[in-house]
């Protein structure tokens, strides 16, 4: 593998293109980016026969096509169908320093997380089709996905919620999943008392809520109206309550005021640290009815069972592939974008999500707190100690197509598959290095032979001799 000149091959991108000196973390990503200087356009468009040399080049084409709006990158000329995607996009080309800004609504944030957050809750896409079975709304490329999906034809009926698990209202026909979603509900049945006359004068003239208080109906007026009286210093997100306002600010201070008796863990608001400590108890109250694995927190174990329905709500507007937590989708996005946001203070080091960013930081600080019960050997990552224990199970699955070796997980095989490509490059490099210098001191017209029997007996006495 040939480095152009001035550009150095670092050890995370040691693969470097000969044409244009970019440099690759892996090798297979270099033969892909040279295929566009090589002219090797692979993929082909079905409708008007265009070749492109990448795949998702071809994929932009296509939208072409469908008559789809794309947003063109102004920096770097990079195609995205959606003007979310290019936000986060742009947020690459800035410094570090520099703040990322809505273009719907100019107001600016100090990373791209934060404004892909902002552009998600204040500007949503429109979702004009609603389910039939579930009301979930949806695009029109996603709800076909959604109804194959969560709603099968030969599991619809099975799915549904039994009738015993419903609590119905005795006003109207709604139903409701739990008893508090009823208690709330029957609210807006109630009828003043006529022992009250303030009571009719606080009630909500959108929903029919009432209320004690004036001051309580004032509130609840706000989130009809959307209005956010109190406004954050630092990145100007507005808050109903101020209890709600002083939490957010502890993002930014990174204040933690509430630690773990049992392990010294802390957190920013006191809820958080009730979940956690339910880690250390084993309560885990909320069961999954399919296979019985508990969780500690409700929303956990939604997202469980749509790994039981096969429900991904969640979408990639670029590549389409489904998620079943808008958290896996944020993260998956910045793989289409390059952002990186976390960074580590001791070495620099970037990362796309601040769990890999932990795990780093433990091989900074030394810490390892998963131990291997067989052997005793330490991890920083659980995910590495369970692979750890496949060695000594025995468990090897992973077989080398070239050598026939056995590991016991893929990651193992993948590293030891590099040293048969760089075997093979090096290979290659001495070939051509050879044929070279053969072409230069020999000529074109002469071939070259082996040594005759007499004279290789000669060079072994000459080489013995020598030796002793």
């Amino acid at each position: 593998m040939f480095t152009a000149p001035g550009v150095a091959a670092t050890r995370e991108r040691p693969y470097s293109c000969s044409v244009c000196g970019k440099s690759f973390q892996y090798s297979a990503v270099l033969l892909r980016h040279e295929r566009a200087h090589g002219g090797d356009k692979r993929f082909r468009c079905l409708e008007c026969g265009e070749r492109c040399a990448r795949a998702s080049d071809l994929r932009v084409h296509r939208w072409t096509h469908a008559g789809q709006t794309l947003y063109i990158c102004s920096e770097c000329g990079q195609s995205f169908s959606h003007s979310s995607l290019l936000d986060l996009h742009l947020g690459t080309h800035r410094r570090r320093s520099s703040t990322c800004p809505c273009r719907l609504c100019g107001r600016r944030f100090p990373h791209v997380s934060a404004l892909l957050l902002h552009r998600v809750r204040q500007h949503p896409p429109e979702k004009p089709h609603r389910c039939p079975l579930c009301a979930r709304s949806f695009r029109q490329s996603a709800l076909p996905f959604h109804l194959a999906r969560a709603h099968p034809p030969e599991t619809t009926i099975a799915t549904a919620p039994a009738p015993s698990t419903l609590y119905h209202c005795t006003q109207c026909p709604r139903a409701f999943h739990s008893s508090a979603g009823l208690r709330n509900h029957s609210r807006i049945h109630v009828v003043p008392s006529l022992s009250d006359p303030g009571a009719e004068a606080h009630r909500c003239g959108v929903c029919g809520k009432s209320f004690s208080k004036s001051s309580t109906l004032t509130r609840h007026l706000q989130r009809h109206s959307g209005e956010k009286p109190f406004k954050c210093p630092e990145c100007g997100k507005g808050f109903l309550e101020s209890a709600t306002l002083v939490r957010h600010q502890r993002t930014h201070t990174g204040e933690k005021p509430y630690a773990c008796n049992d392990c010294g863990r802390c957190f920013s608001e006191s809820s958080t640290l009730l979940r956690h400590q339910r880690s250390h108890q084993g309560e885990r109250p909320h069961i999954c009815a399919t296979c019985g694995k508990g969780f500690g927190q409700r929303y956990d174990l939604v997202v469980h069972q749509r790994s039981h329905t096969g429900e991904r709500p969640f979408p990639c507007p670029e590549c389409g592939r489904g998620f079943t937590d808008r958290s896996d989708l944020t993260k998956h996005l910045r793989t289409h974008t390059g952002e990186k946001p976390y960074h580590c203070e001791l070495c620099g080091k970037r990362f796309t999500c601040i769990s890999n960013l932990n795990v780093h930081l433990r091989n900074h600080a030394g810490h390892k707190p998963h131990k291997c019960p067989e052997c005793g050997k330490s991890f920083s990552v659980a995910s590495k100690l369970a692979l750890h224990r496949k060695t000594h199970l025995g468990e090897r699955t992973a077989e080398c197509t070239e050598c026939g070796k056995f590991f016991s997980h893929g990651r193992s095989l993948s590293q030891h598959q590099r040293s048969h490509r760089r075997a093979r490059a090096a290979a290659m490099a001495a070939t051509t290095t050879t044929t070279v210098v053969t072409e230069m001191t020999i000529g074109p017209s002469l071939t070259l032979t082996g040594p005759t029997e007499q004279e290789k007996s000669g060079l072994l006495v000459s080489t013995f001799q020598e030796t002793c």
